[in-house]
């Protein structure tokens, strides 16, 4: 989940050229600066504090902006500005359910320090299209943040970026993954951050991106890829050998070689193509409490059954009991060992002593009851 202030920072990335013009931006901006994650944010000297700490908070504090730009402009913002990234943003929370944090935190995918030799994948299979750019773009600003700090914590982090055409494009307005992408590729080698893209028309990635690229390997290219410019530094011989290059043939290009050095890799010890969808088939998703029970059940090692784990359940909060669930899920899936029940008493928000109240031992028509 990505709290108020990750969302707005990348909401470029979440609207189109036509929503995001310099009026929008500009009060984006403001936004992201002056109003969100304030505990007292104040319209103006003689109106209360608000409280803007999550996107519902937001969403109220921009309606009042528009209930005082009526009469006027907003601190220089046009009222029609402000109406329709009060639409936008009040939008987010479906367009994006599940990713934009209730309560304002951040839960970051990536962990506080990288091991080294340790493999991280953040899975967006399951996620649209505009979902799937928001956590790219918050993940690609936090590992260009690092970079400049000093604190990936390892001497070399390597990001692999499937499809480097999607995020990148030579045509498009520039939105910050681009800027970010541009930034990781011209200076992130000396600064412990490389960038590895795949894709499969390397003509249509950004030139800054394909120019800072050091080393470069080609396989099988189709003869519509290599009609294009990009490919006239190689000799008609070569680009013949990579229309009809077989499996597992690869040209690779590097400074210290003065002309393309072709290798043949053996076959992978990896699953190939439809493979691992055919022997690992995708599961439909299930409701959370669904996937506490069997989070809470796996964790047990069979010493806590289902039951014991509704029981557990039944006692929370039911005004706070998707958050407390929320919380719950997450705290099992980071959890290596331990007892489920007591993570899950721990977590979650009980019902007051007060309000719980035994079940009637007798029902109103039993007639045993007197």
């Amino acid at each position: 989940c990505y709290g108020l202030k990750e969302v707005l920072k990348h909401a470029e990335v979440l609207l189109n050229r036509e929503d995001l013009d310099v009026k929008a931006d500009a009060f984006l901006q403001f936004l992201v600066r002056d109003v969100a994650g304030r505990d007292a944010f104040r319209l103006s000297d003689a109106s209360p504090p608000m409280k803007v700490s999550n996107l519902k908070g937001l969403v109220a504090a921009v309606q009042a902006m528009l209930n005082l730009a009526d009469s006027g402009d907003y601190k220089t913002h046009h009222p029609a500005t402000i109406r329709k990234m009060l639409n936008r943003i009040d939008n987010f929370s479906v367009r994006f359910h599940g990713l934009i944090s209730n309560s304002g935190d951040t839960i970051n995918p990536l962990p506080e320090t990288f091991k080294d030799r340790t493999a991280y994948v953040i899975d967006l299979s399951q996620s649209d299209v505009e979902a799937q750019d928001l956590v790219f773009a918050a993940v690609i600003s936090d590992l260009r943040s690092r970079m400049e700090q000093g604190r990936l914590g390892v001497k070399r982090l390597i990001v692999v970026v499937d499809e480097l055409n999607k995020y990148a494009p030579t045509s498009g307005h520039e939105t910050y993954v681009v800027r970010a992408l541009r930034d990781i590729a011209a200076r992130g080698r000396y600064l412990g951050l490389v960038l590895f893209g795949a894709q499969q028309f390397r003509s249509r990635v950004d030139p800054q991106v394909v120019g800072n690229s050091a080393n470069s390997a080609y396989g099988h290219i189709q003869l519509e890829e290599l009609a294009n410019s990009i490919y006239t530094v190689y000799p008609q011989a070569v680009r013949e050998k990579l229309a009809t290059a077989d499996p597992g043939l690869m040209m690779i290009r590097h400074p210290h070689f003065s002309q393309p050095v072709f290798v043949r890799f053996p076959l992978p010890s990896i699953l190939r193509g439809n493979d691992g969808m055919s022997q690992y088939p995708c599961s439909p998703s299930l409701p959370i409490e669904m996937r506490i029970l069997k989070q809470a059940v796996a964790l047990g090692g069979g010493k806590v059954s289902e039951a014991q784990v509704r029981e557990q359940l039944a006692l929370l909060d039911p005004n706070e009991r998707e958050e407390s669930l929320n919380k719950i899920c997450r705290d099992l899936a980071a959890s290596q060992n331990g007892d489920p029940l007591s993570i899950i008493n721990k977590t979650g928000r009980r019902v007051p002593a007060q309000k719980m109240r035994a079940p009637p031992i007798y029902s109103s028509d039993d007639p045993f009851a007197d």
